[in-house]
């Protein structure tokens, strides 16, 4: 192969893809220096042979001499009549080689790797790929804002691309900017009408922003979309369960908690908000004391499970065992008002009615307390 490569170089000097050839042939064989000077003779003939440069980077790479691969990779990428395809196969491959993230050289790599994204975004202006990469990087490095920005963008190009939808929904929510949620679901709707997934966004983000009618109506709508997919459905009985509740329409919300154990018995969240509903109302407390119990057994040290366990116990009468379990939620999160409100009307039914207004003017000032909290406070009683 060696010899064939060497007589066609002769006849066809200006041919680079046949020193690209035998620079791989000489590497194969251990002749680095032989590898290196065929493809510097490459790009002699043709200083825009691309997909030279892009082999002469990985000869770089295997050398470990990073800084000459990544200029030989820049220079690549910057070549616009360059298909984008072979350098977003590229990203990827950097992408999987840094999975674990922030280790040498990985951090080196992933930093490289923006760099050669913003050279992308230059040279195909048209594209949203650089920018669904570029989404893919800073979601895994936290940058949750940063990344949504990046799926937006890359969809003002690639606004067919499901998986381009769902991560930008996905953020929205982590996010909880629900008014965007909401937004995007919408537009992800008109496009993807048969997936249940995007009415789920819709139904949740809704039923955040207090329309609770208009959310148990999109949820219902996916919900009847869902085919063999058992978690799937199981998720949209349990923000039924929630919209129902908030809309309250108690029956209807008991029932969908109902139908999303049925489907996950261990589902953590349904049995710590069909808990707490169950107490607020003061009905069925014996079997929202069980599955209370089940989620801290499940979950220890989570300050919301803890404080509707303490909250079940109370509604029971159970004042002194309430205390040291809404102690326990104090000590495992920071103090939200809710929390503090509940310790002190545990403190009051204890006959502590000092502590528990201290720990109600906490309450008041940590804010998202209940809408008594200032008679509470001013009364210095139990106002239920």
């Amino acid at each position: 192969a060696k010899g064939l490569l060497e007589r066609a170089i002769r006849e066809q000097p200006t041919e680079t893809q046949y020193y690209g050839m035998l620079a791989q042939v000489y590497d194969e064989l251990g002749d680095q220096d032989k590898a290196l000077e065929m493809y510097k003779l490459a790009l002699v003939q043709d200083p825009d042979d691309s997909m030279t440069r892009i082999s002469l980077a990985q000869y770089y790479y295997d050398l470990g001499k990073q800084e000459e691969a990544f200029e030989q990779l820049r220079e690549a990428f910057a070549d616009p009549d360059l298909d984008v395809d072979p350098k977003m196969q590229l990203l990827l491959g950097f992408y999987q080689m840094t999975q674990d993230a922030g280790a040498p050289p990985s951090a080196r790599i992933v930093e490289e790797s923006h760099a050669l994204i913003a050279v992308l975004k230059k040279a195909h202006p048209q594209s949203g790929k650089p920018f669904s990469i570029e989404g893919d990087f800073l979601l895994r490095e936290g940058r949750h804002a940063e990344a949504r920005e990046a799926f937006r963008q890359a969809l003002v190009f690639e606004q067919d691309k499901y998986p381009i939808w769902s991560a930008l929904l996905q953020l929205d929510m982590q996010l909880a900017d629900y008014a965007a949620t909401h937004a995007d679901a919408e537009q992800a709707i008109e496009l993807f009408p048969t997936q249940p997934e995007f009415h789920l966004y819709n139904g949740i983000a809704l039923s955040q922003l207090k329309k609770h009618q208009e959310a148990i109506e999109a949820l219902l709508t996916g919900r009847d979309l869902v085919v063999d997919n058992e978690p799937l459905l199981a998720q949209f009985w349990s923000s039924l369960g929630d919209a129902y509740n908030s809309a309250e329409q108690f029956q209807d919300s008991d029932r969908a908690y109902e139908r999303a154990l049925a489907l996950n018995a261990n589902d953590i969240s349904v049995l710590n908000n069909y808990a707490y509903y169950l107490s607020e109302r003061g009905e069925h407390l014996d079997k929202a004391e069980t599955m209370s119990r089940r989620t801290v057994d499940m979950a220890p040290g989570v300050s919301t499970y803890l404080d509707t366990y303490a909250w079940v116990l109370y509604k029971q009468g159970k004042y002194a065992d309430a205390r040291i379990w809404q102690e326990k939620a104090l000590a495992a999160g920071p103090p939200e008002g809710v929390l503090l409100e509940h310790y002190g009307d545990i403190l009051f039914k204890l006959g502590d009615a000092q502590g528990a207004v201290e720990q109600w003017k906490k309450a008041k000032a940590a804010g998202d307390a209940s809408d008594l909290i200032d008679r509470k406070v001013g009364e210095g009683r139990l106002v239920e």
